[in-house]
C-alpha cells in the first residue's frame, strides 16, 4: 500500500506541470527525462521538508 502515494504523486506532478489536460501524455512521452527529473525534485523537497519538521 505504501506505493500508492508514490503513484499518485508521480501522476500529479506531470499533470500540474503541463498546461492542458489532453497534452499530458504527449508531453511526457515527448520528453520523459524532464518529467522524471521534476518528479524526483518534488520527492527531494518532500523528504527535506519531512526531515526539517
Amino acid at each position: 500500500m505504501s506505493g500508492t502515494t508514490v503513484d499518485w504523486l508521480g501522476a500529479l506532478v506531470p499533470r500540474a506541470a503541463t498546461p492542458g489536460a489532453d497534452a499530458v501524455t504527449g508531453a511526457v512521452l515527448a520528453d520523459p527525462e524532464t518529467h522524471l527529473r521534476l518528479i524526483g525534485t518534488v520527492f527531494i523537497i518532500i523528504g527535506i521538508s519531512a526531515v526539517n519538521v
